[in-house]
């Protein structure tokens, strides 16, 4: 009897490992998962995909009402690699997602960043297609990484710099509650780069963004706040690279005075030349009460397809005028609201020409320069000039 009772215990043991095998080996497979490194803002890390339905996972930290930027391109052009990009939430929802045969960029606004926490970045192939690619992630309202080409930027400095497949640059400056905020982007070379680009506000949010084939300008007025401001510049497409200009200002406050601006004096006349994604800020004191008159002109219209285009800001930043034309404009603002530094910004329209002008800025009343043509005139006197 206890010999028959542990045959059937033995046969009772056998049925239920092969049981478990059986159960082991219809089980499903976990799809292939890399995890990498965290990831910081305008850090670009590059990887590859060498597996059928292999995914790569990079992690974050970011605040419920930041606005999250990431592109992913393949870094061999005509490689087979079809990228896929997810960004899930703290909670693992799906936050957004994009794809592309070359390059894609997903931007998450500050409405759709509801949780505080860790955000993941999923990479794939999609269609289980295999290749090498670089991911960038721009998270306005932290600082960015160091040793980037990009970072902190005076106000009105003239940088260079360059995009690289999936490349975002993150500048910040420091901006006022009710100032203005302007940014310029060209393209060095003439290539298949197309400039673009975001601003946003020191909490994250996104406050504009622009893009062209050669030269963009974007322009942000009536700022929300006081506190750091993140510019991003990239390739619309996030495919293509190049080398670009940029300049950076925020009104009213100190600016970078560069080779062509800086103060004026009142009546003065002066030259200076615009390159990609350049501009000149020239300063000048006005009176409340009281008027200014700015005037620029294309020194070559023959031979240049500049733009000249002039802005001017109050002492606060408040935007007073914006004018352009083809080949020079003016513009004439009168009772003036506040006495104290004015800003006469002069520029290309469309950030992508190249130039030489030149400009005359003046207030009244108060002092002016003289020269050979102006000055003190008597009453019924004749005057000729250049």
């Amino acid at each position: 009897m206890l010999a028959s009772f542990l045959r059937r215990r033995r046969r009772r043991a056998r049925r239920a490992a092969i049981q478990n095998k059986g159960s082991l080996y219809l089980a499903e497979c976990c799809e292939p998962r890399l995890l990498l490194a965290a990831i910081g803002s305008d850090q670009t890390i590059t990887a590859s995909i060498t597996a059928v339905g292999q995914v790569d996972s990079y992690t974050f930290s970011a605040s419920a009402g930041q606005s999250i930027f990431a592109a992913v391109a393949e870094t061999v052009a005509g490689s087979p690699l079809s990228v896929s990009i997810e960004l899930r939430a703290p909670n693992n929802a799906l936050v957004t997602s994009g794809s592309s045969a070359t390059g894609t960029a997903i931007l998450a606004q500050s409405n759709l960043v509801t949780q505080s926490g860790t955000y993941t970045i999923n990479i794939r192939g999609l269609n289980n297609t295999l290749g090498s690619y670089a991911l960038t992630l721009a998270l306005p309202g932290v600082a960015p990484e160091p040793g980037t080409d990009a970072g902190p930027i005076a106000s009105a400095e003239y940088h260079t710099a360059a995009i690289s497949t999936a490349d975002l640059d993150v500048y910040t400056i420091a901006g006022t509650a009710g100032g203005s905020l302007l940014a310029t982007i060209g393209d060095l070379d003439a290539s298949g780069f197309d400039p673009q680009i975001h601003v946003f506000s020191p909490s994250g949010a996104l406050l504009g963004n622009s893009a062209g084939p050669s030269g963009t300008v974007v322009l942000e007025t009536a700022l929300p706040a006081t506190g750091t401001y993140y510019i991003v510049a990239s390739d619309q497409l996030s495919d293509e690279t190049g080398n670009y200009g940029i300049t950076i200002a925020t009104f009213g406050g100190t600016q970078v005075a560069g080779n062509d601006g800086g103060p004026i004096s009142s009546g003065a006349y002066r030259t200076g030349t615009i390159d990609p994604g350049d501009f000149d800020v020239h300063t000048i004191s006005g009176t409340a009460g009281g008027s200014l008159l700015a005037a620029m002109g294309d020194l070559d219209p023959a031979n240049s397809g500049f733009d000249p285009q002039i802005l001017v800001f109050s002492p606060t930043g408040a935007s007073l005028a914006n004018v352009v034309s083809p080949n020079g404009t003016n513009t004439l603002l009168q009772n003036l609201a506040t006495t104290g530094t004015y800003y006469v910004v002069t520029l290309d329209q469309f950030a992508d020409e190249t130039g030489a002008y030149g400009l005359s800025v003046a207030t009244f009343g108060g002092t002016q320069v003289t020269d050979a043509d102006s000055g003190a005139i008597n009453s019924g006197e004749r005057k000729t000039g250049t």
